[in-house]
């Protein structure tokens, strides 16, 4: 059967004009959502989904997105201005989901996002349809390029590589994050930034590349209280 909705709302960001083919399997109770298509904040979705509809509701999802507005995206809804994010840039992203409703511990993801043409003092993290957490990220000044891969087991997210590039700093990092508890355990290398922008080069790959000094970064404490600590390279 085709699938046609003008909307769905993902608490308060939109994705219009979905599309899609709705297919039952015969010999199991297993809803499959093919050719999913949509537009999300300026920008595109397409994907596909399996859904397990007896017993405990299971889902998986396999989701890219292109050209979306960080802006859009990240200030939806926000109607103080004092309470929305100063944030500009092109999100791209995939993510490969596997939950159980009503069971986080079940949960298993990986994805990969790039943030192209930004001025970004935050790195949003999409960890499935439409639902964003957002990282305040090391230095004084905004990065304008950024790339991460990660993965979600449970309520811990790993960050396997965040590379970032400004003007005057690139910096590459990994660490976690408690998704329940909200607390940060990251790890970052600053220095100048490459000529060829965020590549997930590798940490050793990026202090061959870097000839200025290096400093390193520490990240602790929580999402909305971040504590950062800069001590010399060891």
């Amino acid at each position: 059967a085709d699938l046609a909705m003008d909307e769905i709302a993902v608490g308060s960001r939109r994705i219009t004009d979905v599309t899609g083919k709705l297919n039952k399997a015969y010999t199991k109770d297993v809803l499959y959502i093919d050719e999913l298509l949509g537009k999300a904040h300026q920008g595109r979705l397409t994907g596909f989904a399996e859904i397990i509809i007896d017993g405990p509701l299971q889902y998986g999802v396999n989701m890219s997105v292109e050209d979306v507005d960080l802006n859009d995206l990240l200030n939806a809804g926000v109607e103080n201005a004092e309470d929305r994010i100063t944030i500009q840039g092109k999100l791209d992203a995939t993510v490969q989901l596997i939950a159980e409703a009503d069971n986080a511990t079940n949960r298993r993801a990986s994805g990969v996002l790039r943030v192209s043409n930004g001025a970004m003092g935050e790195m949003p993290v999409v960890l499935d349809t439409m639902h964003v957490v957002t990282m305040e990220l090391p230095g004084n000044t905004p990065f304008t390029d950024g790339v991460m891969s990660y993965r979600l087991k449970g309520d811990t997210l790993t960050f396997e590589e965040i590379d970032l590039v400004g003007p005057s700093l690139g910096m590459v990092g990994a660490g976690t994050l408690d998704l329940k508890t909200e607390e940060l355990d990251l790890l970052f290398l600053a220095g100048a930034p490459p000529a060829e922008g965020p590549k997930l080069l590798g940490i050793e790959e990026f202090v061959q590349n870097v000839a200025r000094e290096i400093s390193e970064i520490e990240v602790t404490g929580t999402l909305s209280e971040p504590e950062m600590r800069s001590v010399p390279f060891r």
